[in-house]
């Protein structure tokens, strides 16, 4: 407890402590080209399986993809099985790329439990990047790029701070 302000003095002469960061030690690179002919790739990280069931464009005008997917589900935590990892990830670190590399939007997605594993359906949109001072719109998709972490580690680190000044009133 901070004693009070009025009667605070003006520097904290020591402060330490520590924290701890989970940091990736390992991870599994998955890249798949020619999305407009994927159909059902399957795929083994560690002990799990993904199936890339399909990737469609939504209509004939629209900016809009779907990519279907599953995950298995294995017994979690044990090892080998990542399921868990699978499922955070897919929407932070999956990309869905132009011929120039360039990222498309994620717009979404849904997903849908079973016994043994986790359908879910990624929605994508062409993104606008700018180059040269002007907006430029992604082209059509046509790779896949994901890496999953398959390993990590804790990490605590130790920090000491002296002679801070604290604000004043």
């Amino acid at each position: 407890q901070f004693p009070d302000p009025n009667k605070a003095g003006k520097r904290i002469t020591k402060l330490r402590g520590s924290t701890t960061f989970t940091v990736q030690t390992r991870s599994q690179r998955i890249e798949i080209g020619d999305l407009s002919n994927l159909k059902d790739n399957a795929q083994v990280v560690g002990n799990t399986r993904v199936v890339f069931k399909d990737f469609k464009k939504q209509g004939e005008g629209g900016g809009l993809w779907h990519l279907r997917l599953t995950i298995g589900r294995g017994n979690t935590g044990a090892p080998g099985d990542l399921s868990e990892t699978l499922q955070s990830t897919v929407y932070t670190r999956l990309k869905v790329l132009d011929a120039k590399g360039q990222p498309l939007d994620h717009r979404g997605y849904s997903s849908t439990g079973r016994n043994d594993e986790t359908e879910m359906t990624l929605h994508f949109g062409a993104g606008h990047r700018f180059a040269e001072g002007q907006p430029q719109p992604t082209g059509e998709p046509v790779k896949l790029l994901w890496e999953v972490p398959t390993e990590t580690r804790d990490v605590t680190v130790p920090f000491e701070f002296t002679d801070l000044p604290l604000p004043g009133p």
